[in-house]
């Protein structure tokens, strides 16, 4: 990290340097499935006229093995963004495509 400026406002800092050596590929793969399933969810409440704040009963989840795995970094994330009470994994018939190989159920 750089050294941290002491300023009067952040408004006159100068704006930080990137740096390349923080970049991460698979966290970066496993936060975008995150957005996905928070878009999906929040798209759910609005079309069918709930606050976003509405509490979800039980959230399916119906993805490859691999694909779980590499995302239970982010399950508690996922319950505290959208308000899940309960995460269940199993296979679903009916549900939202969310990714290629990711398909959700949402119960409120």
């Amino acid at each position: 990290f750089r050294k941290i400026e002491k300023i009067k406002s952040i408004h006159i800092n100068s704006w930080p340097e990137y740096d390349r050596t923080l970049k991460n590929k698979k966290i970066e793969s496993k936060a975008q499935t995150l957005i996905d399933l928070v878009i999906a969810i929040r798209k759910e409440k609005s079309e069918n006229g709930y606050s976003l704040k509405k509490e979800i009963q039980k959230f399916t989840i119906d993805a490859d093995k691999i694909i779980l795995e590499n995302f239970s970094l982010f399950l508690q994330d996922l319950k505290e963004v959208s308000n899940i009470d309960k995460i269940e994994f199993r296979k679903i018939k009916d549900g939202i495509i969310v990714q290629k190989n990711i398909k959700i159920k949402i119960e409120f």
